[in-house]
């Protein structure tokens, strides 16, 4: 016999094997039952596809209902004049089901959804988008003021969701207002200091100084009797530093009004969700829902932990350039770290900060954000900046407790940086997508809830003490 290995088979028995499935499928019944087979894998398949695709049909249906009823259930709530509270009551079309866990089953699509004005292929060009946000039509969502402030909805142009600010023009051929600022200022942090107690500060100064009262929202403006410079929308994107907030709006409100720069409205815009930080994000945000309220001529980009030490710091925009206002910082030894450093506070006026196209969307967690808007004024649109001496330009770094900070890893965050001046047309104000959780006139500031989505999954981000 031959000498077979125990994983070798017997070429005969090989040949039996085929010689009896050639015969099995030439036999009707095999062949009858060969087809069956086939048709029943077909049909199986063609099941599984049909499911799947009905199943992805619903999440978007559902999707879009959710987003649907969230906003005529937000409307209807304002109509009958409650306030949202909760950003997880905007779940109507889900039930009991949270927000945060709708989001993380179809953050994607919502985002589409919402923002299908910056998707459409018909997406106007850059003069007129600017043009229509100037005009009160800009891509953000619907002005998200109480229904009974949209009386005049119908015409942005004039009165921008029921801004209390009067234009430019009412006061005509007055003289300039003139300005009774004192010099360095005593900034001490109070950890205690209440929200009644900061509106005590700042009622005490309006008193001394004959001023006239904060509005609703934290708008103000000078007596009637003169004319302003400006109107100024101060933006403070902000997250979980309530007590620095309310000592920052004690000094800030006192030396707006003792400067008589012009009109002015405070607008705190919050990140909502325990997600990294977005700065960026935020204050496009906070500008485009600036503009929808009244046709500000300057705004003023503000962190929330560091305050003024002299009210000569000139909180206005230059007519030719950006003006960085935040130069000496007490944690930096009253010096700037680094020359191209433009963070802390800046002011932009409308028409520059349309020509930089605001700020980078992509810087999730802290830093370079602000590095990144030095090189889109600097080199990407050849916009130089300006800034105040260091002897005024003062500012006290206010303490706050330990906390974990987000910073996006080196290896992305540089390179995110060198492609700055290739994406800035591309990636900015013309495509931050944000939506509008909540919004109140509160007595000394706009709140605004804001709902920026989370960062990109490949992101990684370490935590920092």
């Amino acid at each position: 016999g031959t000498n077979l290995q125990p994983s070798e088979v017997c070429p005969e028995t090989k040949t039996m094997v085929l010689r009896k499935a050639r015969r099995f499928i030439c036999h009707p019944v095999g062949l009858v039952l060969l087809v069956s087979l086939s048709c029943c894998l077909y049909i199986y398949i063609l099941l599984m596809v049909t499911a799947t695709t009905s199943s992805h049909k619903f999440n978007i249906e559902g999707s879009a209902a959710w987003i649907e009823n969230s906003q005529n259930g937000s409307q209807s709530a304002s109509s009958s004049g409650g306030s949202t509270t909760s950003a997880s009551s905007i779940a109507i079309g889900y039930g009991v089901e949270s927000l945060p866990a709708i989001k993380q089953r179809h953050t994607r699509l919502l985002w589409d959804k919402v923002n299908a004005i910056a998707k459409s292929k018909d997406r106007p060009s850059w003069n007129e988008f600017e043009a229509r946000v100037l005009a009160g039509s800009g891509p953000a969502l619907a002005c998200s003021l109480p229904r009974d402030n949209q009386s005049a909805a119908a015409n942005l142009t004039q009165h921008r969701c029921g801004s209390q600010l009067p234009s430019d023009s009412d006061r005509a051929g007055l003289a300039i207002c003139q300005s009774k600022v004192r010099g360095p200022l005593k900034v001490a942090f109070n950890l205690s200091l209440t929200w009644q107690q900061a509106a005590d500060m700042v009622s005490a100064d309006i008193a001394s100084t004959n001023s006239t009262r904060i509005l609703p929202g934290g708008a103000w403006c000078p007596s009637a009797k003169c004319r302003h410079q400006q109107s100024l929308a101060i933006v403070i994107p902000f997250r979980d530093r309530w007590r620095q907030l309310r000592n920052l709006l004690s000094v800030l409100h006192p030396m707006l009004q003792r400067q008589q720069s012009g009109c002015y409205r405070v607008f705190v815009v919050e990140q909502y969700g325990g997600g990294a930080f977005n700065k960026g994000r935020l204050n496009n945000a906070g500008f485009l829902e600036a503009m929808r309220r009244h046709n500000f001529t300057c705004v003023i980009f503000q962190d929330t932990d560091i305050v003024p030490e002299n009210d000569r710091n000139p909180y206005l925009c230059g007519s030719v350039r950006p003006r960085h206002l935040a130069v000496a910082v007490d944690t930096n030894r009253y010096r700037l770290p680094y020359a191209a450093l433009v963070g802390g506070v800046i002011a932009f006026t409308t028409r520059h900060f349309f020509r930089v196209n605001g700020y980078s969307n992509l810087y999730w967690g802290w830093g370079l954000e602000d590095d990144d808007m030095e090189l889109r004024m600097k080199i990407g649109t050849k916009l130089k900046y300006e800034r105040p001496p260091a002897s005024v330009a003062r500012f006290k770094a206010l303490p706050h407790a330990s906390q974990r900070i987000y910073r996006l890893q080196a290896s992305r965050r540089m390179p995110l940086l060198k492609t700055a001046l290739q994406r800035y047309s591309k990636d900015g104000l013309n495509t931050v997508k944000y939506r509008v959780l909540f919004s109140s006139n509160e007595p000394l500031f706009t709140h605004l809830l804001i709902d920026i989505g989370e960062q990109p999954l490949d992101f990684e981000l370490t935590g920092t003490e």
